[in-house]
């Protein structure tokens, strides 16, 4: 590794580093390259195993600069891939498992068979590392699984006829549905409990001058003739 693995302000750093690179939504890729430079390994591969959501097992590579094909030329499949690494490099892994069984974590690290062996330190630090791995991928899924959520509910809500409202600890408005911003608009009157909403007319004040009238004009009148003079 670059570091020792005793120097606490370093290894520091450098966790703070793989931590914000997963909490700020970047591939994974990218967790995997900060830590495959930190151990000067070839590659840095992390493999999934879903049992709880999908059933299926994923696996995140760093970038390897050579193709690994099979006899036909054909593109070798993950955990193809994953085993001959282990054959052609000296491998380090290190698992994690999470608290409800729904995932298991293995993170593997590969570097030349000529170059320097892995020790007790990098070991240690492997297991670190993929306990920081897991958190953060759990971390997204979950934050993934509330913004659909959100989502729903939100489309749910302004769908409904009647205002809904959702307040905090401190009745600050966090979420009102259509209907209820509506309702809440300002200098507005709802005349019915439809969405028809007329706004409301201007008060008279002092100093407001009363609206001109027409001249009055004189009706035109007609004499009557009494019964009497009818005779």
């Amino acid at each position: 590794m670059t570091f020792h693995a005793r120097s606490i302000v370093e290894f520091g750093h450098f966790l703070n580093r793989v931590s914000d690179s997963l909490m700020n939504g970047k591939p994974l890729r990218t967790s995997l390259e900060l830590v495959r430079e930190q151990f000067d390994a070839y590659a840095a591969v992390l493999v999934i195993e879903d049992r709880l959501r999908t059933g299926e097992t994923y696996y995140a590579f760093t970038e390897i600069d050579e193709q690994m094909n099979d006899t036909a030329g054909a593109a070798l499949a993950r955990p193809a891939q994953l085993a001959y690494l282990s054959e052609r490099c000296q491998p380090l892994s290190a698992t994690h498992v999470a608290a409800d069984d729904t995932a298991r974590y293995t993170l593997w690290l590969f570097r030349d068979r000529a170059g320097a062996k892995f020790d007790d330190d990098a070991a240690s630090v492997c297991e670190i590392l993929v306990s920081q791995l897991a958190r953060g991928v759990e971390t997204s899924w979950r934050m993934g699984a509330t913004e659909v959520e959100r989502r729903l509910y939100s489309d749910v809500m302004d769908k409904l006829y009647v205002g809904v409202v959702i307040l905090d600890h401190s009745g600050k408005i966090i979420r009102a549905s259509d209907a209820a911003s509506r309702l809440l608009k300002p200098a507005t009157v709802c005349r019915s409990r439809a969405t028809n909403c007329a706004p409301l007319r201007p008060r008279k004040t002092a100093t407001s001058r009363p609206r001109s009238r027409p001249p009055c004009r004189a009706l035109p009148t007609t004499r009557v003739r009494s019964p009497a003079a009818c005779r």
